[in-house]
């Protein structure tokens, strides 16, 4: 009994990390075991599209499929400045249609004004704490008056 009780205190105060893991690497020659012939990558458990910036809003979403319902934040910088973190948490029915956990994914960012300066920026979305970037990431915002 006191072994069920403390593995379960370990499950419940386990932190829930963002986990990437890396198969071995092959030696010279040899296969990695992928039956397609193609060497694979790291595999991740996170994932995101960062689907729009301009001078209203930055938005996108972002999950981790090791833990599909619950939010996480996002990192989000003008060039190297960084700007906020957001909670990747707005609920969206194409998410929850494609499979994306409870749906409860997507994140709005407001522009800052500071964007409104007559200069191009490069805004960056990024896993906060993580620098992995977001699929899409980079977008260029334009605000040079026409």
């Amino acid at each position: 009994m006191f072994d069920r009780l403390f593995h379960r205190r370990e499950v419940q105060t386990a932190a829930p990390d963002i986990t990437i893991t890396e198969p071995p690497a092959p030696a010279m020659g040899q296969s990695n075991g992928s039956t397609s012939g193609v060497e694979t990558g790291p595999v991740s458990t996170i994932d995101g599209f960062h689907e729009s910036a301009d001078l209203n809003s930055i938005c996108g979403w972002a999950w981790d499929s090791t833990c599909p319902d619950m939010p996480i934040d996002v990192d989000i910088y003008d060039g190297e400045t960084h700007l906020a973190i957001v909670p990747a948490n707005l609920f969206r029915e194409d998410l929850l249609q494609a499979g994306i956990g409870n749906g409860s994914h997507s994140f709005i960012y407001a522009a800052p004004m500071r964007l409104h300066d007559g200069q191009p920026h490069t805004i960056r979305v990024t896993i906060a704490g993580t620098g992995v970037p977001l699929r899409q990431t980079p977008r260029q915002i334009n605000s040079a008056s026409t």
